[in-house]
């Protein structure tokens, strides 16, 4: 029964680790802010733990009629 909990424990850290070190880093951010507080969906605080940007209206807007671009 030890030695399963060490290669669980040992899989876990793996896999956090290539989690962190990869492109899908966001998934480890989202748990440490959002789940870690107890939630277990997405709240309309939620902006504030995260970076966010203002994105501004284009020069060029594109017009669509009727679904033909």
């Amino acid at each position: 029964m030890k030695k399963f909990f060490a290669y669980l424990g040992f899989l876990l850290i793996v896999v956090f680790s290539l989690l962190y070190i990869s492109k899908y880093d966001y998934i480890l951010k989202g748990i440490t802010k959002i789940y870690f507080k107890g939630h277990t969906t997405a709240y309309l605080s939620d902006y504030q733990a995260f970076s966010n940007h203002t994105v501004s209206a284009s020069l060029n807007p594109l017009v669509v009629i009727a679904g033909v671009l």
